[in-house]
């Protein structure tokens, strides 16, 4: 019961950021708190006396590990998201808005272009970003983003 009260503490607290970096820090150690209460649960089912408490322990560190790597993995940069929230929101047409994500050693730009109606009446806008890895750019691309009901911008 307590580790669910602590998993629920650390999920609660991980939404409460505004600064991408801080955000993202958050979600990383919540993902690695959550697969270290998971694997202490899981190694506390082995074992009895010291064994146990040693398998509880093995557990707690080997999904702690896994929950991080899991997070790196599928993470999407928060930077990212939060420079096309802001360029789409808040930019000119044409005004580049940049961000670095110092963790994965990833940069990049976000260019919001001409507004637009929909036939259905969603507000769209072009765009064009771009991607660089250690200083080397790898990708760009364009495409439309259209602003859903609750305010947010879907970038797809």
């Amino acid at each position: 019961m307590k580790y669910g009260i602590v998993l629920a503490l650390v999920v609660f607290v991980t939404g409460c950021a505004t600064d991408p970096g801080t955000r993202e820090t958050q979600k990383q150690t919540g993902s690695v708190v959550a697969g270290a209460v998971v694997g202490g649960l899981v190694g506390n089912m082995f074992g009895g006396g010291t064994g146990r408490v040693l398998m509880t322990a093995a557990g707690a560190v080997a999904g702690g590990f896994l929950g991080d790597h899991i997070y790196k993995k599928h993470a999407k940069s928060e930077y990212e998201k939060d420079a096309a929230q802001r360029a789409l929101n808040q930019g000119a047409s044409g005004q580049k808005i940049t961000w670095a994500d110092p963790r994965t050693n990833e940069a990049g730009y976000f260019v919001a272009l001409n507004t637009k109606r929909m036939s259905d009446g969603r507000v769209c806008r072009d765009f064009r970003r771009g991607l660089s890895v250690g200083g080397a750019s790898v990708d760009e691309t364009t495409g439309t983003a259209c602003k859903k009901s609750n305010g947010q911008w879907d970038v797809g």
